[in-house]
Order: structure tokens, then sequence, then C-alpha cells
């Protein structure tokens, strides 16, 4: 079984985390390694709930349908998140203006903001987990890799934040997600 699938979706659904990190960079404003482990857990946790429901559908319907659905799950969410790129608009406020998740204004995201901020990235993922695991996307890699991921970009985000890199990688992560999704919709359609 190949891993790449699971690699390409934990990258696209960390484009936010690593976006949120280029934020915080450019702010000044500290996430601490509990507070991303925190953020990462819940996010890996959303992705095996999304997956979980994913599997329970997929045993719903059959192979050759469940592969259709799934695939084409993935292509609209890409369509859609290529089309609110271009529109500039959509996003809930914590992704749009991430600093506004440090509500007591500390420059650091403490454990509670930190669990506001997971959730309201993990929200972006529920409908792609349920389109990868439709798909067949391995459940346990891709959680682990979404984890994994989670913590890695926002850490990278951050640093790059704090460079001149912060306004073209920021601007077109979301782009690039879209992307990501809807090459993964096609390659698992296919595959």
């Amino acid at each position: 079984m190949s891993i790449l699938p699971s690699l390409l979706f934990a990258l696209s659904a960390n484009m936010d985390n690593f976006t949120v990190g280029i934020v915080y960079g450019v702010k000044k404003i500290k996430i601490g390694i509990l507070s991303n482990l925190i953020i990462a857990v819940i996010t890996g946790l959303g992705t095996f709930l999304s997956m979980t429901l994913g599997l329970f559908i997929n045993r719903l319907i059959s192979h050759s349908i469940s592969n259709i659905l799934g695939s084409s799950i993935l292509i609209i969410m890409g369509l859609y998140l290529m089309m609110d790129f271009f529109k500039g608009n959509g996003r809930d406020t914590f992704l749009k203006n991430p600093e506004k998740a440090d509500e007591n204004n500390s420059g650091d995201i403490d454990k509670k903001e930190a669990i506001i901020l997971a959730l309201a990235l993990g929200m972006n993922n529920i409908g792609l987990g349920i389109g990868a695991s439709i798909t067949g996307l391995n459940l346990l890699y891709t959680t682990f890799s979404t984890t994994l991921l989670s913590i890695i970009a926002i850490i990278l985000g951050f640093h790059i934040g704090k460079s001149y890199l912060s306004a073209i990688l920021g601007k077109y992560a979301p782009l690039v997600s879209a992307l990501v999704i809807i090459l993964l919709g096609i390659h698992e359609m296919f595959i």
C-alpha cells in the first residue's frame, strides 16, 4: 500500500496550519510546544473521526461507486477551495485573521486558545477526511501523517513568517492546498 496519497492528503489538510504559522511569525505571536501539540492532536482526531465516518459510508456502497464518490468529493472540495481563493472570501474568522485566536492579546497562544484554533482548523478537514476515506486512503497512515505534518506546518510557517518569504508563501498556500486535493481526487479516481 502506497503512503504517498496519505502524505498528499496530510500536506493539503495542513496548509491552513502552515498559513496560521506564517501569520503568527509575522505578528510575533508564539505557539508553544504544548499548544502546537494540542492543535496537532485535535487535527489528527478530526481526521480520524471523519475518516471513520467515511469507512462506514464505504461499507454501505460498492467499491466502484465508493471510489468515484470519494474522488468526486475531493475534486469538488478542491474546486470549491480554488474558487474561494480566487474570490478572496470564505474562511472563518480565525483562518482569515488567525491572530484573533490570541484573545487575551498576550502574544502567546495558550491551551484554551489552541483548542479553539484547532477546532477552527479541523472543521475544514471533515469533508476531506470523509472523501479520502471513501476512496480507500489508509486510516492510520493518513491520521498519523496529518498529526505529524500539523506540528511541522505550524513550526515551519512560524519561522517563514519571520522572513521575507512570508507574503508569497502565505498568500498562495490555500491555492496549493486546493490543487493538491484536486490531484489527489483525480489520482484516487483512476487507481
